[in-house]
C-alpha cells in the first residue's frame, strides 16, 4: 500500500477538520479503484522506463561511456 492510500485511510477514520466557512464538518475522502490502478500502472511504467537504459549502461565499459562526453 502506498503512503497516499494509508494517509487517506487515516483521514477517513480520524477526520481532518475543515474551516467553518465550508459546508462539510470534515474533509471528505474519496478513493476510487481506478485511481489506485492508474497509480500502479504509472509506477510500473516508470520503473520499466528506467530499467532498460540502466541495463544498457551496465553493459558498457566506463571508458566508452565517457569518451563522447
Amino acid at each position: 500500500m502506498s503512503t497516499g492510500v494509508v494517509g487517506c485511510k487515516l483521514i477517513e477514520k480520524y477526520g481532518l477538520p475543515c474551516p467553518r466557512t465550508l459546508l462539510h464538518q470534515q474533509t471528505p475522502v474519496v478513493m476510487r479503484p481506478s485511481e489506485i490502478w492508474c497509480w500502479r500502472f504509472g509506477m510500473a511504467l516508470c520503473c520499466l522506463a528506467t530499467v532498460y537504459p540502466a541495463l544498457l549502461a551496465s553493459r558498457m565499459r566506463p571508458v566508452d561511456g565517457l569518451r563522447y562526453e
